[in-house]
């Protein structure tokens, strides 16, 4: 059986999201996603291929990490998120379209506001958040991953903001998007979304995902502290754009 057109491309984004992924904690999900709608790519089921590829690659990027995993804060975050995704998907099915925009236009605005406050001073916080804050943010990631199929930016913000090493908040955004790849996998099992065309373009996208992978663990850019909070708040900048250009774009005639 040969594989779907517009694999290769597929692949190369699986590529450079999971070399991404690995230096952050996050962003496979968002560059394949994002990337594949723009380019009009043929993946039916790009949220569930998503998932089947994350598992193995946050497992392969946690290895040997399991010292540098703050669990208190990693399962603050999950027990907000977990639940919240099943309220946002909820909610979509009340809202109509045109509320929908609207409610997404609100959300980019303010994520660009935020990452663009943090891009001018990547200093975190003097102290670190208190434990509720962090089910907060997993409340707040699970609500836009049901609404907008992207709970990263309220998760990344609130971890990046902390007083603590990149590599312990790296570690802790992979074991939060881990259980949520999990819970979304299994959900698509339930309603029988797992098809021949995914097992085969996640088939196919392991190998490409693995060496990404490792380059980004053996040869990581030379970035410092600061530096990689700056390249997750611009990136996280472009997410907000993105949505919100995105939601006027549908609004406006």
């Amino acid at each position: 059986m040969t594989l779907p057109d517009g694999t290769f491309a597929l692949l190369m984004l699986v590529a450079l999201g999971s070399w991404f992924q690995t230096l952050t904690g996050f962003g496979l999900g968002l560059i394949v996603v994002g990337a594949a709608s723009a380019l009009g790519l043929p993946l039916a089921g790009v949220a569930t291929f998503v998932n089947l590829v994350s598992l193995p690659q946050n497992a392969l990027a946690l290895r040997g990490c399991g010292t540098h995993i703050d669990w208190r804060l990693a399962a603050a975050a999950t027990l907000g998120l977990l639940p919240a995704v099943v309220l946002g998907l909820l909610l979509l099915e009340q809202l109509d379209a045109t509320a929908a925009l609207a409610l997404q236009a609100l959300l980019g605005a303010l994520v660009l506001h935020a990452a663009l406050g943090l891009l001018r001073r990547p200093r975190p916080l003097a102290q670190p958040s208190s434990t509720p804050s962090f089910v907060l943010s997993g409340l707040a990631g699970g609500l836009m991953g049901g609404l907008f199929g992207m709970a990263g930016p309220p998760l990344i913000l609130h971890f990046y903001r902390q007083p603590l090493d990149v590599a312990r908040i790296r570690s802790a955004l992979l074991v939060v998007f881990t259980a949520m790849s999990l819970w979304r996998t299994l959900a698509s099992a339930a309603q029988g979304h797992l098809d021949t065309t995914l097992a085969l373009q996640a088939g196919a996208a392991l190998p490409v995902m693995a060496v990404a992978t490792q380059l980004a663990r053996r040869l990581p850019p030379p970035l410092s502290q600061a530096g990689l909070r700056r390249l997750a708040y611009g990136v996280l900048w472009v997410l907000g754009a993105w949505l919100l250009i995105d939601a006027l774009r549908r609004l406006v005639p």
